[in-house]
């Protein structure tokens, strides 16, 4: 049976399955933003000295919990560019059941999957890409992409929704008066 994006985005938006549970226990989706803050603390300390590109690390991060945490996961790193697993385990390599979605940087356009980009705005005015998921076997990720100061940028969540990605995303962009690297 395939379900449509549409139809898993609205059972995503009610329940939340956490892929360190087995059986059919569900939880109900709860947004707890502090918690991101120690989930990029250490992939900070890791980030900065080996790359020349700007960090744009949410503060927000939908359904964790200190039930369930999500782990930031240095996939790569060099001068030109970084990419971030985000995970429900600490030791996921981008597998399906453990997978919860992505944070990237690049001096280079990020090339995304297929899907429609549809043009948004965040905060500040800046010009943005949505691509929704798409379900099969299993659900991919719904991202945003934009171009900031010469740098690419994309934020990815498994089966996310535009509103949702949204949130992250304008969390990622540091308010004007701020300094980040």
């Amino acid at each position: 049976m395939r379900i449509t994006s549409a139809v898993f985005s609205l059972l995503v938006s009610l329940w939340v399955i956490p892929s360190s549970l087995s059986g059919v226990h569900l939880r109900k989706a709860a947004e707890h933003p502090a918690q991101t803050n120690t989930v990029f603390a250490k992939v900070k300390r890791d980030l900065l000295g080996k790359t020349d590109v700007p960090l744009r690390l949410p503060s927000f991060l939908p359904y964790a919990d200190r039930g369930n945490p999500i782990y930031a996961i240095v996939q790569s790193v060099d001068r030109a560019s970084y990419q971030i697993e985000l995970a429900w385990t600490p030791d996921c390599l981008g597998g399906n059941n453990c997978h919860y979605g992505a944070v990237r940087g690049s001096a280079a356009p990020i090339v995304e999957g297929g899907g429609v980009r549809k043009p948004i705005l965040l905060k500040g005015g800046i010009k943005a890409y949505f691509i929704d998921f798409t379900c099969g076997a299993h659900c991919d990720d719904a991202v945003i992409d934009w171009s900031e100061s010469g740098y690419h940028y994309s934020v990815g969540m498994k089966a996310g929704k535009e509103a949702t990605l949204l949130k992250i995303a304008n969390s990622a962009i540091p308010d004007r008066d701020q300094q980040v690297r």
